[in-house]
């Protein structure tokens, strides 16, 4: 399916005073039947279901007066629960609630309700979202801010709501700029930064949007605004015609009074681990906070509903059937699963990077020793066999190395004569040759090995990332990994040309 992520301020206005219908009348002939438009086209034209002939039919809407009456409709109201933090900061997951919603509105029912309970996201999975639901003309979709697990609806998940044409919150839930998430949980990571994940400084740039949302609702846009960005400071103000309003702090003029400040003051809790770095979020001069109570009076939603039922009941749909959608749960799975996946990968690359990092800093040291070095023996007529002096260093590796040398000597002795004297040597003499004090082929052997499954990781990394987006830690992007990969490949390049002939797997040296 194809979705335009850009947000159209004229087409929102256009969907916005075409009513979604059940009762269809030609202006031409007259003729009337009852059903209801889907989001489907054939030639260029919508599908719509007429339940008069029981068929779907290709359409002209520009055509007929629609009026919404249930007439021809399902008596069913579809409930899409968004309310788990994956569907906000997975690419795949925010496409299948995007599909999801479309799907429910094409079967007819008498309306959508979005139920949120959501901390917030990324903006770009929030529009892929956003768009669908503010385009969702042939049905009626309504936001329920359910205030759950998380309370409430957030930055990016606030949008949503905004994007519903009418809105209902539970007593105790909250529509604000930042969720009280300070600290980690089975859905967040100890090693995520829960601001950044959630409400982070980019959100910023989708004041605009939020404007566009809250207007074409008939809302109010400073309040809007400030729920993606938490740097604005929202006072409510009283002009000397008595006119009240809301404002930016910063924008007050001396004439104005100050009638209530709506951004808490920042708390303690609300700061990230000392660890990780500043954001947008910690410098705010204030966040957003509304209750169901301020968010009514402010008249940022259209009511306050203890449950689902509670809406239908308010919008004379109290007889439908209650429609839940699970679909969205095997997405998420699959995307926890893929994200489990990749952190196992970033962790073993981690460990690989250290290694060849080790081994690479052994191959220069013994290249170092090999031009330095030198290994001094000292042969006399033993009661068994000639004794060798020990090296420089009394290490473990040279020791080996010294044993390899002496078994060597032996076998290529065909006399098997281990207390054979060296040809022209007097007895207590020393000689003193310059010889490797250890093995290079056995470390480049060792760091090419390490190359080659760091190289496979990393590809594997990047494969499940562009497969699942959001399944990488905040501080990794694709390029970053990518970058990383390229120079991996480079040094296994590098290693193999300085080491090894072409298509030959023995060492040159």
């Amino acid at each position: 399916m194809t979705r335009n992520l850009l947000f159209h301020t004229a087409w929102i206005a256009v969907l916005g005073c075409m009513a979604s219908g059940d009762t269809f009348t030609h202006r031409t002939d007259g003729k009337s039947f009852h059903g209801y438009a889907t989001q489907k086209t054939n030639r260029e034209q919508t599908m719509v279901f007429n339940s008069d002939a029981n068929k779907f039919e290709p359409t002209n809407l520009a055509e007929y007066d629609i009026v919404y009456n249930k007439e021809g409709r399902k008596t069913i109201v579809s409930v899409i629960p968004i309310q788990l933090p994956e569907i906000l900061i997975s690419e795949a997951v925010a496409k299948e609630v995007a599909d999801q919603i479309v799907m429910a509105s094409n079967n007819g029912p008498w309306m959508l309700i979005v139920d949120i309970d959501n901390p917030g996201g990324t903006g770009e999975y929030m529009k892929i979202i956003s768009s669908v639901i503010a385009g969702t003309s042939n049905c009626p979709v309504v936001a329920y801010i359910s205030g759950g697990k998380y309370g409430g609806a957030y930055s990016a998940a606030a949008l949503l709501a905004l994007s519903c044409k009418k809105i209902y919150m539970a007593p105790n839930a909250t529509l604000g700029a930042v969720c009280p998430i300070v600290v980690p949980s089975a859905d967040l990571p100890s090693d995520q930064n829960p601001l950044q994940m959630f409400s982070p400084p980019t959100l910023a740039a989708y004041r605009s949007y939020a404007a566009s949302l809250a207007r074409q609702a008939g809302r109010n846009e400073i309040l809007a605004m400030a729920l993606v960005d938490p740097e604005l400071e929202i006072i409510e103000i009283k002009s000397v015609d008595g006119k009240q309003s809301f404002i930016d702090r910063q924008d007050r003029q001396p004439t104005e009074t100050i009638v209530r400040s709506w951004t808490r003051a920042k708390k303690p809790d609300d700061k990230v681990p000392a660890k990780t770095p500043p954001t947008t979020s910690q410098t705010a001069a204030g966040l957003l906070s509304l209750t169901s109570q301020d968010a009514l009076a402010a008249k940022m939603i259209d009511g306050i509903a203890g449950s689902v039922a509670d809406i239908l009941q308010t919008l004379d749909a109290a007889d439908a059937q209650i429609a839940e959608n699970h679909s969205i749960d095997q997405v998420i799975k699959r995307f926890q699963a893929n994200k489990k996946t990749v952190n196992g990968a970033m962790a073993n690359i981690e460990i690989l990077q250290k290694r060849a990092d080790e081994l690479h800093k052994n191959i220069q040291e013994v290249e170092e020793q090999i031009r330095t070095g030198t290994l001094t023996r000292e042969y006399n007529r033993g009661s068994t066999e000639y004794q060798s002096g020990y090296t420089r260093s009394d290490s473990q590796a040279r020791r080996q190395e010294l044993e390899r040398q002496r078994e060597g000597r032996q076998y290529q002795n065909p006399l098997g004569n281990r207390t054979q004297r060296p040809y022209g040597l007097r007895e207590g003499e020393r000689i003193t040759t310059d010889v490797p004090t250890m093995p290079v082929a056995q470390l480049v052997a060792q760091l090419n090995e390490v190359l080659n499954n760091l190289t496979r990781e990393y590809r594997r990394v990047i494969s499940l990332a562009q497969r699942y987006p959001g399944t990488l830690p905040p501080d990794i992007t694709l390029p970053i990994l990518q970058q990383k990969l390229d120079a991996t490949t480079a040094q296994q390049n590098d290693i193999r040309r300085r080491y090894y002939d072409p298509g030959i797997t023995g060492m040159t040296r």
